[in-house]
């Protein structure tokens, strides 16, 4: 069963009962360099100790509540998260080397399983790769810009006798090098999470003002980008990936690209809807008189508010549009320098 309480402060999802966990300490004694497993994936006579504890599972990623809070940059975080425990399949917090669950009606419950064997999918299930873990860590493309995320504090490498318990226990057929990631949270409530006696108590996390604030900080940095030729590319849904507060995470799925510019609005569109998902009636409205005020954008007359008509633009047309715009400034800046060059071999 899961609950809805307050810890620090913050509205949080906690698991009722306490599960029993394996852990490893690969460091120094902070709590951040420490490995969470099941207790099946450690081999007899491996250093670890055994605890038992209320978490909250989400995906491949464990929560762990933290009595007193850790400060960073002027904040404090009473979450750690760590990414690459294991995930729900036919047994709790299972990696498996080979296999792949899902469930094509609801997938967010994983009981059918099927071999995967696709070279191109290098995704461990329940787990994060050496690789993997070191490009979302060092991934800098959201905070160059000052779009908040959960700070990252780790990549812990499991040790290959534990990779090597795995792939034993699991039969699997291919060993991977694995890591884990520690990231600081202050709530672990996502946009997409509405649970019972939250609605009541929302305005008390959420404001439009914040909202506002970083979505202009996205729209700006891709307005900005579009000038050198390249965009911020996002792979999945806003919504699963962004706190209730408005912070970013999950940052494996956010790069730099070329601009194409049938899909440069698509990541700042999706940011600003999945804030409007997040606010009351009364919210939004104040939401996009604030962005627009932010952006210089036309928010507050788009189709989706403030006018029925169905000649007013739709949010993705507004940022489309100033995308284009600037795409086509850069154009015409190219050209004048090719026809100053041409000019100049002429000349000389």
């Amino acid at each position: 069963m899961i609950q809805l309480q307050q810890h620090h402060g913050y509205p949080v999802l906690r698991e009722a009962e306490p599960i029993e966990l394996a852990v490893i300490q690969v460091g120094s004694r902070s709590p951040d360099r420490i490995i969470y497993l099941h207790p099946r994936y450690v081999p007899s006579g491996f250093p670890h100790e055994r605890v038992s504890a209320r978490v909250y599972r989400r995906g491949r990623t464990l929560d762990l509540f933290l009595e007193e809070p850790l400060e960073i940059d002027g904040k404090e975080y009473g979450i750690l998260n760590f990414k690459g425990v294991g995930a729900e399949a036919d047994k709790p917090l299972m990696i498996s080397p080979d296999l792949w669950w899902y469930d094509k009606a609801v997938h967010i419950i994983f009981r059918s399983c099927w071999d995967k064997k696709q070279p191109d999918n290098n995704r461990v299930w329940g787990a994060v790769t050496r690789g993997q873990a070191d490009y979302e860590y060092f991934n800098v493309v959201l905070a160059r810009y000052g779009i908040p995320h959960s700070p990252h504090l780790a990549v812990n490498h499991i040790p290959s006798e534990i990779a090597e318990q795995i792939r034993k226990v699991e039969e699997g057929e291919q060993y991977h090098d694995l890591a884990q990631i520690v990231r600081a949270q202050q709530t672990n409530l996502r946009i997409i999470d509405k649970p019972t006696g939250f609605e009541k108590r929302r305005k008390l996390y959420t404001t439009p003002e914040a909202f506002a604030e970083i979505d202009a900080r996205v729209i700006k940095a891709q307005l900005e980008l579009q000038k050198q030729g390249v965009v911020l590319k996002f792979d999945g849904e806003v919504v699963y990936n962004r706190f209730i507060d408005g912070t970013f995470t999950d940052l494996e799925n956010y790069s730099l690209e070329d601009s194409n510019p049938n899909e440069a609005a698509e990541f700042p569109t999706s940011v600003v809807l999945s804030s409007v998902h997040m606010l009351s009636t009364h919210g939004q409205v104040k939401y996009l008189r604030q962005l627009e005020e932010r952006t210089g954008l036309p928010f507050s007359s788009v189709q989706y508010f403030g006018s029925n008509s169905v000649k007013a633009p739709t949010i993705y047309e507004v940022i489309a549009k100033e995308l284009r715009a600037r795409q086509y400034s850069r154009i015409e800046r190219q050209m004048k320098k090719i026809r100053r060059q041409n000019l100049q071999q002429r000349a000389s």
